[in-house]
C-alpha cells in the first residue's frame, strides 16, 4: 500500500504601499513640552502577511491479518452472544450446544496456516507512508512613500528630545513564512516512511522611500532641550520576516525525517536622504546632546532562520525508563 499526504499553507498578502508625505512651513512654529516635535512628516509602508501553516499525517496503524481478525472474531463468540472459553494460546472453545466444542490445536493450525505477508525481500516494502508539508510563504512589506518638508518661517522648541523637523519613510516589516509539520505515524515498525517538512520563507522587507528636507531662505529652527535634534531626516528599510520552523516526525524504525527551515526574508533597502540649508536660513541647537542635521539611510536586517526535525527511533537499552520502547531524538539549528 503506498499512503501520501501533502499539506501546503497559504501565502500571506502583500502590506500595502507608502504613498507621498508632503509639508510645509511658512508660518511660527512654537512647542514647549518633552518630545513635542515641531514639524513631523512620515510615510510608512504596511508589514506582509502570516502565512498560514501547512501540516500532513501518512500512515496509521498497520492493517491486522486475515488470521488475527478471525482469531478476534471467535474471542468474541461468533456474535452470537456465546460464552468464549480459553483452553490454552491459541486454542478457544465458544458455546456450549448440547456438548462441548472443543476446538483442536490441528484443526486452528489449518485456519491460521492461510497464506500471510512474509517477510519482504531487502530493498522493498510492503506498505509506503509519505508526508509532506509545506508552509506558505510570507507576504512582501509595503515600501515607504517619499517623505518632504520645507521650512520658511520660524520653528523652536524648548522640551528634551523635540526636534525642529523630523522626516521619516519606512519600509513595513515582511511577514513571517508558515511553519510546517509533517508526521508519518505507524503502531509497529512495518512501513518505511518518510516525513518531509519545508518552512515557508519569510517575506522580504520594504524600501525605505526617498526623504527630502530644507530649510529654506529665511526659514529659523531653534532647539533648546536635551536631545533635541534641529533636523533629523531617515530612510529605513523594513526587515524581512523570520523563516519557519519545519517539524517532522517518522514513527516506524525504517523512517527518515527531513525538516528544512525557511529561508529568512530579505531586508529592504534604505532610500535616498537629502538635507538643503538654504542661503539666507539658520538652525541652532543650545540643549545637550542637541545635534543640528542627521541624516540617515538604514538598511533593513535579514529575518531569523529556524528549523528543527525529530525522529522516532527504537533503542532497546533505554525500554527500562520508556516502555514504549519509541525515543525522540530531536535535532535543532537555530540561525541569527
Amino acid at each position: 500500500t503506498l499512503s501520501i499526504a501533502v499539506g501546503v499553507g497559504g501565502s500571506g498578502g502583500a502590506g500595502g504601499q507608502g504613498s507621498t508625505a508632503t509639508v510645509a512651513n511658512s508660518g511660527s512654529i512654537l512647542t514647549r513640552g518633552t518630545d513635542a516635535i515641531a514639524l513631523s512628516v512620515q510615510s510608512i509602508g504596511g508589514g506582509g502577511g502570516r502565512a498560514g501553516k501547512g501540516g500532513a499525517t501518512a500512515g496509521g496503524v498497520t492493517d491486522l491479518s486475515n488470521a488475527q481478525a478471525l482469531y478476534d472474531i471467535l474471542a468474541s463468540g461468533l456474535n452470537l452472544g456465546q460464552g468464549v472459553t480459553k483452553i490454552v494460546d491459541g486454542v478457544l472453545q465458544i458455546g456450549q450446544i448440547g456438548e462441548n466444542i472443543k476446538a483442536t490445536l490441528d484443526e486452528l493450525g489449518a485456519i491460521f496456516g492461510q497464506p500471510q505477508a512474509g517477510e519482504a525481500d531487502a530493498g522493498t516494502s510492503l506498505q509506503i507512508n509519505v508526508g509532506v508539508a509545506i508552509g506558505g510563504s510570507g507576504g512582501a512589506a509595503g515600501d515607504g512613500g517619499a517623505a518632504g518638508a520645507s521650512n520658511t518661517g520660524a520653528i523652536a522648541t524648548f522640551g528634551a528630545q523635540s526636534d525642529g523637523i523630523y522626516a521619516q519613510s519606512i519600509g513595513g516589516g515582511g511577514g513571517s513564512g508558515g511553519a510546517a509539520s509533517s508526521t508519518a505515524a505507524a503502531s509497529d515498525d512495518t512501513p518505511v516512511q518518510t516525513a518531509i517538512g519545508v518552512g515557508g520563507r519569510g517575506g522580504g522587507g520594504g524600501h525605505g522611500g526617498p526623504v527630502s528636507v530644507t530649510n529654506g531662505a529665511g526659514g529659523s529652527i531653534v532647539t533648546q532641550g536635551v536631545a533635541a535634534f534641529g533636523i533629523l531626516a531617515q530612510s529605513v528599510g523594513g526587515g524581512g520576516g523570520e523563516g519557519a520552523l519545519a517539524g517532522t516526525v517518522s514513527g516506524s524504525f525504517r523512517s527518515l525525517s527531513v525538516g528544512v527551515g525557511g529561508n529568512g526574508g530579505v531586508g529592504g533597502d534604505g532610500g535616498g536622504v537629502t538635507v538643503t540649508a538654504e542661503a539666507g536660513s539658520s538652525l541652532a541647537t543650545t540643549g545637550k546632546h542637541g545635534i543640528g542635521i542627521l541624516a540617515q539611510s538604514i538598511g533593513g536586517g535579514g529575518g531569523l532562520v529556524r528549523s528543527m526535525t525529530t525522529d522516532q527511533t527504537f533503542d532497546p537499552a533505554k525500554i527500562a525508563s520508556n516502555p514504549q520502547g519509541r525515543i525522540g531524538d530531536l535535532h535543532g539549528l537555530v540561525l541569527r
